[in-house]
């Protein structure tokens, strides 16, 4: 293990991008959907890519604030790349 962090922390980190700005337009918001999408947990169907795809679709909109959310399914794609 390289220093796990408790879930708490990686998920404070998405208060830095203000308002959900970060993960609705722009360079985060596309690495963030791309990782999700393409990670291992949607494709053993863990998670359901069509409702993800359904919640940035609302996010972007800005119909709705899910940068919470959606930045708490990239940091859990990313541990799971990590660490299986």
């Amino acid at each position: 293990n390289r220093g796990l962090q408790p879930v708490s922390f990686m998920v404070r980190g998405c208060r830095k991008f203000g308002k959900g700005k970060g993960l609705r337009t722009g360079k985060l918001a596309t690495i963030a959907k791309e990782t999700i999408l393409e990670s291992d947990l949607v494709k053993q169907n863990y998670l359901n890519k069509n409702y993800i795809i359904h919640l940035f679709d609302l996010h972007q909109s800005g119909k709705h604030n899910l940068s919470r959310e959606l930045w708490i399914l990239l940091i859990a794609t990313m541990w799971y790349k990590e660490n299986f």
